[in-house]
């Protein structure tokens, strides 16, 4: 009996389609201002897999690898089968040389221009060109995690060392605390442990900010330097308006000028008060005074966050390598307390920068700089020595809050009535009148008149302080008593 299905052939002529095919494997572009660093990358890609076991590792797609890697390897004939892969691979290896491959394009010049500024070593830049490439290059990142799965503190050094072809000893150097990559906070090195982790992301984290700066075509040291810090402001005070504290000022100036002549010399001053006594103002003064070229370090991150602990430093320790060729720098760090642990918010610890960094970091600053805090007394006491100086602010005398308000009013050579009701006031500080200065000059666009009201309107409502709208430049006038016109049920007549 024929076989009624024997007319039908197979199933997919039957139903006139065919078997569906796997998807054609996409190679996994390199960014093109990293395309001329290939050469490099081919030679890490080349040590992952064999020196490392990664053309063998059985959880790695070595036909995939090849084929998602095609911009880097780029074989000269179609590889078609497995066999073919590995021969492919393991010929190029043994024809790597051992010296390192010659790269070029924007990412190599700005990595090269980095390390004349930073005097980094030719180790450092490799291991940091390694870390962003690790970053930016998915397909090479794949490879290194599927390579080393787990990762410890202890074989980090021996691990990295066989892909970049150096010696483990110069792995380890790179990366020790007072290198070149960490005391300018290039790279994070997050705690070595015994505890196996699942890539050397895990461990090591370039400068975010700074890796993308450095593929782009427009890099340059100015860019650099504005990540970590911003130019200190100006002002109007000069060393006359702090003859209160005559003494202290010139233990300040004396000290800064002995350092600014003298280039081997290293100085931290500590500026210590509560807020508003004047102590950024006369932090600026003493850097115009002495003709400084000064910068503040920022507050504020790469997206205009606030910024913590940990990135204030890695920016402080970035300016300290690119100013320390220059005596003529000064830096300040404003609102010190939690980076020196003054500060009841502060972590030492885990992701934060820990007391032995700060430590660290205090013997060898290479920049004068001046720390401005709140709570001195709270810092550590490790902390505290490490202070070439320390100034303690207290309470403004009423004549210098005098001159201060006569410079930030418009054309007052003599002070208005409310205005001199505001010295003594417990609200009213240095920070205070530049702050409500400043906003009225924006706003009055040269009107002076307008300027002195505005003044007045902007320093009552940040102080809520009441009643100077109704302060003239005259006494008050004595009115009479009349108690009839009180509404009161009381008949007031009785207390006159």
């Amino acid at each position: 009996m024929p076989n009624p299905f024997d007319d039908l052939g197979t199933p997919q002529r039957r139903r006139g389609r065919r078997r569906p095919q796997p998807p054609a494997i996409q190679a996994e572009l390199l960014d093109p201002s990293l395309k001329g660093y290939g050469p490099r990358i081919r030679q890490w890609l080349l040590r992952t897999l064999v020196d490392c076991g990664g053309l063998h590792a059985e959880h790695i797609d070595i036909e995939r690898t090849i084929k998602q890697s095609a911009e880097i390897f780029n074989p000269s004939v179609e590889l078609t089968n497995i066999n073919e892969v590995t021969q492919f691979v393991e010929s190029e290896r043994k024809a790597l040389s051992k010296k390192p491959a010659k790269v070029s394009g924007h990412f190599a010049n700005n990595l090269k221009l980095l390390k004349k500024t930073l005097a980094l070593s030719a180790v450092e830049v490799e291991v940091f060109g390694f870390l962003i490439i690790y970053r930016q290059y998915i397909a090479f990142q794949k490879v290194v995690d599927m390579t080393i799965m787990d990762i410890d503190g202890v074989r980090l050094c021996w691990q990295l060392s066989q892909i970049l072809g150096l010696d483990r000893s110069e792995i380890e150097a790179a990366l020790k605390p007072g290198s070149g990559l960490l005391s300018a906070g290039l790279v994070a090195v997050h705690r070595f442990d015994r505890r196996a982790r699942e890539s050397i992301g895990c461990f090591l984290t370039p400068q975010s900010r700074i890796s993308q700066m450095l593929i782009t075509d427009d890099f340059s040291l100015a860019n650099l330097l504005n990540t970590a810090v911003r130019p200190l402001q100006s002002t109007e005070l000069v060393m006359e308006d702090y003859d209160f504290m005559a003494d202290q000022r010139d233990l300040v100036h004396r000290l800064l000028t002995a350092v600014k002549s003298k280039p081997a010399s290293q100085v931290s001053i500590m500026l210590d008060g509560p807020p508003g006594v004047g102590k950024t103002q006369f932090a600026r003064m003493i850097a115009q005074t002495l003709e400084f070229e000064a910068y503040e370090i920022n507050e504020f991150d790469e997206d205009g966050d606030p910024a913590n602990v940990d990135e204030r430093l890695k920016y402080l320790m970035l300016a300290q390598k690119m100013m320390s060729k220059n005596r003529q720098h000064l830096l300040v760090m404003d609102e010190a307390d939690a980076l020196l642990g003054g500060s009841p918010s502060t972590i030492w610890g885990g992701r934060y920068a820990n007391k032995a960094s700060i430590l660290r970091m205090l013997d060898t600053l290479e920049v004068p700089t001046i720390w401005i805090t709140n709570h001195g007394n709270s810092v550590d006491a490790a902390v505290a020595r490490r202070f070439g100086l320390t100034i303690r602010f207290k309470s403004i005398p009423k004549e210098s809050l005098e001159k201060m308000l006569t410079q930030a009013l418009p054309h007052s050579d003599q002070l208005p009535h409310w205005a001199k009701s505001l010295i003594g006031h417990p609200k009213v500080t240095p920070a205070r009148i530049t702050q409500a200065s400043q906003a009225a000059k924006l706003m009055a666009q040269g009107d002076n008149a307008e300027e002195l009201q505005l003044f007045k309107q902007v320093i009552s409502e940040n102080l809520e302080i009441k009643g100077l709208d109704g302060m003239e430049g005259h006494r008050p006038v004595n009115r009479p008593y009349r108690p009839e016109i009180v509404n009161a049920d009381a008949d007031l007549g009785i207390m006159a």
